[in-house]
């Protein structure tokens, strides 16, 4: 082991210390995505759902037997994950008229057209 100057060692260390931090720092701040930020929404929604689920169904589970409890309580869970999200779909589902569906593909289109050729926006 090579020994070096402490406060070369220290001035080492707090260089790599602030490079790492200034990192961190950077993805805690950065901003999320409008995808990332639909996301972390409904997580937290299911969230908050099935654990309302779960102060309902727990005393029952108490009183309940199973063969193999834990495939039992697995298949619970998943059946009622399923039904949440289904749930919250139906609350969101947009029903979109003819008219509506036609100004929606040509946006799309127009946005399409204008990213695959810069020139037509001069």
């Amino acid at each position: 082991m090579i020994k070096g100057n402490n406060s070369q060692t220290i001035t080492l260390v707090e260089q790599k210390v602030t490079k790492k931090a200034k990192k961190t720092l950077y993805l805690v701040l950065k901003k999320k995505g409008f995808a990332d930020e639909i996301i972390d929404n409904i997580d937290r929604e299911l969230e908050q759902r099935f654990i309302e689920y779960l102060k309902t169904i727990a005393p029952k589970l108490n009183q309940m037997t199973f063969d193999d409890p834990e495939k039992a309580l697995e298949c619970l869970m998943l059946k009622q994950m399923i039904k949440i999200l289904d749930s919250m779909l139906t609350e969101r589902m947009l029903i979109l008229n003819e008219e509506d569906k036609k100004r929606l593909f040509d946006l799309l289109e127009k946005k399409d057209d204008q990213s695959k050729d810069p020139k037509s926006e001069k």
